[in-house]
């Protein structure tokens, strides 16, 4: 299978919160650095210029991290990223 694609700019928070859910589950992905000025790869990908967007399997997800975190969450093997069933709550904070 296909590697996920992580657009992103380095210094999102929303971005970080991606790479360490994918981290974490051990999946091996890209990332293509988004170009704060010039950001029409991002618009091509998603039709919008917001980060985090994570590409995968024909799906882009985001630029909602929450979005995005699910999404790893539901398609990859490995260590939950919600201990305990804590899904809602970490939506919450």
């Amino acid at each position: 299978m296909k590697k996920p694609t992580l657009y992103q700019f380095a210094v999102s928070c929303s971005a970080e919160k991606v790479r360490r859910a994918l981290n974490h589950k051990r999946v091996e992905w890209e990332t293509v650095e988004v170009n704060w000025f010039d950001r029409q790869n991002l618009i091509k990908v998603s039709g919008q210029k917001l980060v985090p967007i994570l590409v995968h399997a024909g799906n882009t997800v985001g630029p909602s991290s929450i979005e995005a975190l699910d999404y790893i969450e539901d398609n990859f093997a490995g260590p939950s990223i919600y201990p305990d069933d804590s899904r809602a709550l970490c939506h919450m904070i």
